[in-house]
């Protein structure tokens, strides 16, 4: 039997993990896998029960019942950029 991992929960399990985590939290967990991004742009309860979700910057006359989930927040890819042999390690 396999050990459960992040990828192998269910989506229910996940979302109540993630209830009540701050947004700063949010965007960087959804930046650590596929499988959490697109959680985090299809639910909108993550956005809703954030800790503090008063303070997402959303359009006017928008509202986190209101706007579309995929777009509550724009999350920029990481990018992977190769360190050159012999720089000295701080």
């Amino acid at each position: 039997m396999s050990q459960p991992n992040l990828h192998t929960l269910a989506t229910e399990i996940l979302l109540k993990i993630l209830d009540g985590v701050e947004l700063n939290v949010l965007v960087a967990i959804a930046q650590t896998s596929s499988r959490l991004y697109i959680l985090t742009k299809t639910y909108r309860s993550v956005w809703m029960g954030a800790e503090d979700a008063l303070a997402l910057p959303l359009p006017a006359q928008e509202t986190l019942s209101t706007i579309a989930v995929d777009s509550t927040v724009e999350f920029r890819p990481l990018r992977m950029v190769p360190v050159p042999a012999g720089l000295p390690i701080l």
